[in-house]
């Protein structure tokens, strides 16, 4: 008899559990890539979803809707979408300009929609509207969405100027004391009248969740030196110590570490020490540098170029009251009692901060050669 009941309760468990519940057929779906956000002349919140299509000769499309909030916007988008649409493979999140000023209206669903990856990148639209960089083609990539995501990443180990930063990444930074949060930037270049292209352009500083500045390219490369992972790659062009001609040296790692003091007079000291190892890439001369004495003194001007450009992403965070480097954050560990009575008054503490920087650059490597070649006469 247990044998039979058994049987019979598993028989019924296969039948319940078999199929597929809430499926959908893929020629009913559609799968959305990119999003994107808006502020509306109203006040009200534009959203433009872009979707990826089967046709080669139409890779894409893009659906722009308005609505009181973000999600009542998103959702008004199927009113002008005939088929069912899945919002969880959307890899890009663009905000434009006007709606970087104003987070806190996305803030909420960011945190609370279930159907957001927290994996996906974020990026501001610089000069321009979300929908208008979603509706730009790029180029090898047919789909501007995975096109965004692969600039920032392929140009990290290429030239290294700008960071990426996921929607994960953004919430801890929004949430975590002594910290902000910076976002790459796109603008949209017109080459010749009617052909346009995406291109990367600064670092947006944010303070308090609204848009307060940003970072050029120097700027964006010194926020890169201090960035809490390990960099790999990225070059620097130094003047030649011996023709003056420029000369390319290519970082093979560096790794930065920010400790912070508070001396006995009270005074807030941040000392940040940044190890790089780099490779001779390019010289554009027949200078030999490959000497002790040349390589030493390119290894001292690298040094002081990388000391230079975080110096400038400093006065530039301390210029716009924004600590994007997390020196609240690493003081609240080091000193989390002296922290609490802090932290009120960050904002203000912040821009007084003296900063020491100590970068050191060791050259390695110079390609496949071991001395520089000569013309015959």
């Amino acid at each position: 008899m247990p044998k039979k009941f058994w049987l019979i309760f598993i028989i019924i468990i296969l039948t319940l559990a078999s199929g597929c519940w809430g499926r959908i057929e893929v020629n009913q779906a559609a799968v959305l890539i990119g999003g994107g956000w808006d502020r509306a002349t109203s006040g009200r919140i534009m959203v433009t979803a872009q979707t990826a299509l089967a046709s080669t000769n139409q890779p894409f499309t893009t659906v722009t809707a308005v609505g009181d909030t973000v999600s009542a916007a998103f959702r008004n988008t199927t009113l002008f979408s005939p088929r069912k649409q899945l919002p969880h493979h959307i890899t890009v999140h663009v905000l434009g300009e006007d709606m970087a000023g104003h987070l806190t209206d996305v803030l909420d669903l960011l945190v609370r929609a279930e159907t957001i990856r927290e994996t996906g990148d974020i990026f501001i639209a610089r000069g321009a509207t979300a929908r208008e960089v979603l509706e730009v083609p790029t180029p090898i990539e047919k789909l501007p969405a995975q096109g965004l995501v692969s600039m920032i990443r392929t140009q990290d180990p290429g030239v290294g100027l700008y960071t990426e930063i996921t929607i994960g990444e953004f919430l801890g930074k929004i949430a975590a004391p002594g910290v902000e949060p910076v976002i790459p930037g796109i603008e949209i270049v017109e080459e010749q009248p009617g052909k346009k292209r995406l291109q990367l352009s600064g670092m947006a500083v944010i303070k308090k969740g609204k848009l307060v500045g940003w970072l050029n390219e120097p700027e964006s490369r010194g926020y890169r030196w201090l960035r809490p992972k390990r960099i790999r790659g990225g070059i620097k062009i130094l003047p030649s110590p011996v023709g003056g001609k420029p000369v390319a040296l290519e970082t093979l790692r560096a790794k930065s570490k920010i400790k912070p003091e508070i001396d006995s007079k009270g005074r807030i000291i941040m000392s940040i020490d940044i190890r790089e190892t780099a490779n001779f890439y390019e010289e554009r001369d027949t200078d030999n540098l490959l000497t002790p004495e040349n390589l030493k003194r390119l290894e001292q001007a690298g040094s002081r170029q990388i000391e230079q450009e975080v110096l400038a992403a400093v006065k530039k965070a301390r210029e716009l009251d924004s600590d994007i480097f997390g020196f609240g954050l690493a003081l609240s560990r080091t000193y989390p009692r002296e922290w609490k009575q802090i932290e009120p008054d960050w904002e203000h503490i912040f821009p007084t901060v003296e900063v020491k920087v100590d970068a050191q650059s060791e050259i390695k490597r110079s390609g496949l050669l071991t001395r520089i070649l000569t013309f015959k006469n």
